[in-house]
């Protein structure tokens, strides 16, 4: 019996087949990495700005005296509405800034409730990155600090603020019956190239829980 092989169309043939198998599970191969690549991305933009929500809820919830500003020194509140409420909403790289819990001391002894603030930074070399500033002592400047990561692979894009009932020198005698409630916003992009980047959003509200009456 003659020994027999494969003839030239049947490898022909077997390796076109093997190469569609393989183009093809390469391309699956391929995907599952992107796939894998993105949700590690966005978990670890998403673990980055919980952390920094988590952070601004604590000060906020004991803080008092609100207040939205496009500067970084105190500021008013905007104009009341008509139940004689002050409230605010932030716009991108704008600032909130309000009373912490802490006391601290200045010149001549003095005593006062520190300030904390947080904004969404527009500096050039730290784009894209919500900032927290936090004095120790009474008129103290600020210096600000990151929050989020400054990695090139996750940029804030909007840090929104709506703050409701909250104003400061309330008369005691005159209660409104409304306790101070902020809303946070955070969105942006998560990866490194245009092709690997996606978008996310993150909120949160908190209410103060000390009245300021």
């Amino acid at each position: 019996m003659k020994n027999q092989g494969f003839t030239l169309i049947e490898i022909i043939v077997s390796l076109a087949l093997f190469a569609v198998v393989a183009v093809v599970a390469v391309g699956a191969f391929l995907k599952i990495i992107d796939a894998n690549r993105r949700s590690e991305a966005i978990e670890t933009a998403v673990n980055d700005t919980s952390f920094a929500l988590e952070s601004m809820s604590r000060d906020i919830r004991v803080g008092s005296d609100y207040r939205c500003t496009s500067a970084r020194t105190p500021d008013t509140l905007i104009t009341s509405d008509s139940n004689g409420l002050k409230s605010c909403s932030l716009s991108q790289g704008n600032m909130i800034e309000f009373n912490s819990s802490t006391m601290g001391t200045g010149s001549g002894n003095t005593t006062c409730h520190l300030i904390h603030a947080y904004e969404l930074s527009e500096d050039a070399t730290q784009k894209g990155i919500i900032q927290k500033a936090e004095q120790s002592t009474c008129g103290q400047a600020f210096s600000f600090i990151p929050l989020t990561s400054t990695s090139s692979d996750l940029t804030i894009q909007t840090f929104d603020i709506k703050v409701d009932g909250s104003w400061p020198g309330i008369d005691p005698s005159n209660p409104q019956g409304v306790q101070p409630k902020v809303f946070i916003l955070i969105s942006g992009t998560a990866g490194i190239s245009q092709e690997d980047q996606t978008a996310f959003t993150v909120q949160m509200s908190a209410s103060q829980r000390v009245m300021e009456y």
